[in-house]
């Protein structure tokens, strides 16, 4: 029969975002889906590790090492091309991120929806992105909390008052991030906020420990520095990035970094505001 197939790639926050789309192309084309879900050094994480129970869940494939190089992985010089003869004779249709067709096919979802329809057998999908539009919703839906990381959010966020700040700032391998989101804007637009209301309170969540010491240092009285992991390779630092995530979530504001998929999914699970930092060319 034929089917959607997702490989659910890249970190947290990426995987979410392209598991909405997956569900949701499937939900509009009748075509059921696959979720694949491997776990690798930016998510070694299973979705019940991290999310309460939910129908989409029935839908994951855990495969091993072996299996995912055979038969799911991208064609690379690390699985000597193996999994393309795989993909060639199952799927008549492969779509990877930042390849075309699916550059041009995540802008338009009419043409998404026909190419699955159209396709004589199923369709791989690779993707960390959000390749096909979803509901706010829909998402929230999909990605509740189990009951233990629920707590450490409350707890966390249990003082938090109505004007409380996010920060993200994303640093070590995010090139783009660091390169157009420098510390220097966040630091002006912190030092902006405090001119107009010196009470105003921030909650600073970085995956750089030079960044968190420098900036916990510099305003003290009115930032909070996350103290959780940034160790995305264990299951302990996995979930401590979606306690992170949600409790950015719950924040009035979020000053987030360019490029990062994390900024951006906090507004999807809170009614936080985003304003992206970024210089201006």
């Amino acid at each position: 029969m034929k089917e959607i197939v997702l490989v659910a790639s890249g970190g947290l926050a990426n995987r979410m975002r392209a598991v909405a789309s997956g569900l949701t192309l499937s939900r509009d084309t009748g075509v059921p889906l696959s979720i694949v879900w491997y776990r690798d050094w930016g998510m070694n994480a299973i979705p019940s590790d991290l999310f309460a129970d939910n129908e989409w869940m029935k839908k994951v494939t855990l495969p091993g090492y072996a299996r995912y190089n055979l038969k799911w992985e991208l064609p690379r010089k690390k699985n000597l091309y193996v999994s393309r003869l795989y993909q060639g004779l199952n799927f008549s249709e492969i779509l990877v991120d930042d390849t075309e067709p699916m550059v041009s096919l995540r802008d338009n979802g009419e043409e998404m929806r026909d190419l699955v329809a159209k396709s004589s057998k199923s369709i791989y999908i690779y993707s960390g992105c959000p390749f096909y539009d979803f509901s706010v919703d829909f998402y929230r839906n999909l990605f509740t909390p189990v009951d233990d990381i629920k707590r450490r959010v409350d707890d966390i966020t249990a003082g938090f008052g109505e004007n409380m700040v996010g920060l993200h700032i994303r640093r070590t391998d995010n090139e783009m991030s660091r390169r157009f989101s420098p510390t220097s804007l966040f630091v002006n637009e912190v030092e902006s906020l405090l001119k107009d209301n010196p009470g105003t309170m921030f909650y600073l969540a970085s995956d750089d420990a030079d960044t968190k010491r420098d900036l916990g240092e510099r305003f003290s009285k009115n930032m909070i520095v996350s103290s959780l992991s940034s160790d995305r390779g264990k299951l302990d630092g996995i979930k401590d990035a979606w306690v992170e995530l949600l409790v950015l979530s719950r924040c009035r504001l979020l000053l987030g970094s360019f490029w990062s998929s994390y900024s951006m999914s906090a507004p999807l699970l809170g009614d936080v505001e985003l304003k992206q930092l970024k210089v201006e060319k």
